[in-house]
């Protein structure tokens, strides 16, 4: 089979900090344009890596060369595939910081707000480890930066194509946009996920210096 409009993808991005800490980025897109060609195991491959060349090349220019990338692990958790899943893994001598400094520690992250209507439609969030000293003052961003930081937040909230093999010179293979979701596990499926409810971002922005205790270090991701 392959993926329709409507369906809901899951996304965990793995990162490496400093070869210390595992960190990990959860975030989902809805399928907004069909798939064209190849089955659905594949297009995750395709969309995984359309997404890293699209977005996260652009987040790397505001981390340091300690911190990088090893796998998108993708799966479908919303449409007639559900349970589908494919991991791309990325080189992390390409998918390496481009700022050579020294970094804050994990726990302390950029993070991006995909901005909710109210009520029931919440926020979601995206935490970057990987800060250079030298992008802050006292835990507020450089001016230096924030162009880039605006950036990085307006890649994060479009729609995107995506292409066969992930590479912008190839065919498309359909497109997706952010959503945000209420989910829980499958209670007669515990590897499962159920998405309860579905949203979409009405914008994203940069918010600021924040933390995530579960990235200190000897604790988590």
């Amino acid at each position: 089979m392959t993926v329709a409009i409507g369906d809901i993808i899951q996304f965990d991005l793995v990162g490496n900090y400093n070869n210390l800490v595992e960190t990990h980025n959860v975030f989902h897109y809805e399928v907004a344009v069909a798939q064209a060609t190849g089955t659905t195991f594949t297009w995750l491959d395709d969309a995984s890596k359309t997404w890293a060349n699209a977005v996260l090349d652009n987040i790397l220019t505001v981390l340091g060369a300690a911190m990088s990338f090893t796998a998108i692990k993708a799966k479908v958790i919303f449409g007639a595939d559900e349970g589908i899943q494919n991991v791309s893994i990325l080189n992390p001598v390409t998918y390496v910081g481009e700022v050579g400094a020294e970094l804050l520690p994990p726990f302390a992250t950029w993070t991006f707000r995909k901005q909710g209507a109210g009520g029931l439609d919440r926020n979601g969030y995206q935490h970057y480890s990987g800060i250079p000293e030298s992008a802050q003052v006292d835990g507020v961003a450089n001016g230096g930066f924030l162009d880039e930081l605006a950036g990085i937040a307006a890649e994060l909230g479009a729609q995107k194509t995506v292409f066969e093999g992930g590479d912008d010179g190839e065919a498309s293979n359909g497109a997706i946009k952010p959503v945000i979701v209420k989910k829980q596990a499958n209670g007669s499926n515990p590897s499962g996920i159920e998405v309860l409810r579905k949203w979409y971002p009405v914008g994203v922005a940069y918010a600021k210096i924040g933390t995530v205790n579960s990235r200190k270090f000897g604790i988590g991701s």
